[in-house]
C-alpha cells in the first residue's frame, strides 16, 4: 500500500470502436499556442463525455481485463526509434510549445451514480514514438471499473489503448501502445541527466484545467518505499494536483526528466485524526531513469 494516495485514482473506462479511432472530437485544444491559443474546458469535456456515451451504449471497445492482465505479466519491452534528446535549452514557452502535441489525455469514464449517464475522467501521458507507444502511470492504467481506456490528444485526436507492452507497479509505470490507425504522432525524447536545481516545466491537467504549464526546479532525488522495497523518485516544485497523474515533467532542453507519480501533504500537527495547519505539499515524480529501465538498450 501506498505512504500516500496516488494524485489521481482514475476511473478509466472509456473506448473507442476500431472505425472510431483518431476521429477528431472537438477542435484543435490549442489550435494556435503561439498566439494565446484559448482552451475551452467545457467544450472538452461535453464532446468527450457525448462521445464515450456513443462508444459504451454500441458495445465495441477494447476491454480494460486484458490491459490489466498484462499490467501483471509484462515487466521490459523493445522500443525502436525513440528520439534523441534535444541539446539546447529552451525557454518555458518553447518547451511548451514544442511538447504540447506530445501531451496526451488518457480518458475513463465512470457511471453517474445520481443521473445514471456516463461522465469521463483523465489523467496524462507522454507519447514516446510516432507510430503510438506512450508512457504513463501504472495506477492510471489499472482500473477495473472501466470497461476501456483511451488517449486523446492536444489535436483533438482519439486512439484507443491496444496494449500494454511494459509495467511496474512498484515504479509506478506503464509503456503503452495506442493504435493510431496509421497517423503519426509526436514523440517527446526522454533524458536521465536532469540535476538538483535544474529548472523544469510540467504540463499537466489538474482537475480539468486542460494542458496547463507551471515551472519550478528539481529539489531532490530520493528513495521512496513502496511495495516492500525502495524505488526512486525525483521531487520537484512545479505545481500540480489531481488529474495530473502520468504528465510529462520536462527539464531546460524539453527533454522528459519524469512523469507525475504523487503528492504528500506535510501538517504541523494531527489532533483527533484531523490533520491541521498545512505547511507543506511535496510533489513526487517517477524519474526517467525508470522509466528507460522498462525499456531494452
Amino acid at each position: 500500500m501506498k505512504k500516500f494516495p496516488p494524485v489521481l485514482f482514475l476511473s478509466l473506462i472509456f473506448l473507442a470502436g476500431t472505425a472510431l479511432s483518431g476521429e477528431t472530437l472537438f477542435p484543435p485544444i490549442a489550435p494556435d499556442v503561439s498566439r494565446n491559443g484559448y482552451v475551452n474546458d467545457e467544450q472538452i469535456f461535453q464532446h468527450v463525455e457525448q462521445e464515450l456515451r456513443r462508444i459504451i451504449d454500441g458495445g465495441k471497445f477494447t476491454s480494460t481485463s486484458t490491459l490489466i492482465e498484462q499490467l501483471g505479466q509484462r515487466r521490459i519491452c523493445e522500443i525502436k526509434n525513440l528520439p534523441k534528446p534535444r541539446t539546447t535549452s529552451l525557454q518555458p514557452g518553447e518547451i511548451y510549445r514544442q511538447n504540447l502535441a506530445s501531451c496526451l489525455l488518457v480518458a475513463s469514464t465512470f457511471k453517474c451514480p445520481k443521473c445514471n449517464n456516463w461522465h469521463f475522467n483523465h489523467a496524462g501521458a507522454t507519447v514516446l514514438t510516432e507510430d503510438g507507444v506512450a508512457v504513463t502511470n501504472f495506477h492510471v492504467m489499472n482500473n477495473r471499473e472501466s470497461p476501456t481506456m483511451a488517449a486523446i490528444t492536444s489535436g483533438g485526436k482519439l486512439y484507443p489503448i491496444v496494449e500494454v507492452l511494459a509495467a511496474s507497479e512498484a515504479d509506478d509505470i506503464a509503456i503503452i501502445r495506442l493504435d493510431t490507425h496509421g497517423d503519426k504522432l509526436s514523440p517527446a525524447p526522454v533524458e536521465v541527466v536532469t540535476p538538483v536545481g535544474s529548472e523544469v516545466t510540467l504540463i499537466s491537467s489538474p482537475e480539468g484545467r486542460f494542458f496547463t504549464l507551471s515551472t519550478g526546479i528539481v529539489s531532490r532525488y530520493f528513495m521512496e518505499r513502496d511495495h516492500n522495497r525502495q524505488v526512486p523518485r525525483v521531487a520537484m516544485t512545479a505545481d500540480y494536483a489531481k488529474g495530473s497523474s502520468g504528465s510529462p515533467l520536462f527539464n531546460e532542453r524539453g527533454n522528459v526528466a519524469g512523469l507525475v507519480a504523487t503528492t504528500h501533504s506535510i501538517y504541523y500537527d494531527v489532533k483527533n485524526n484531523v490533520e491541521r495547519n498545512l505547511q507543506m505539499v511535496v510533489k513526487s515524480c517517477v524519474p526517467a531513469e525508470s522509466v528507460l529501465k522498462l525499456i531494452k538498450p
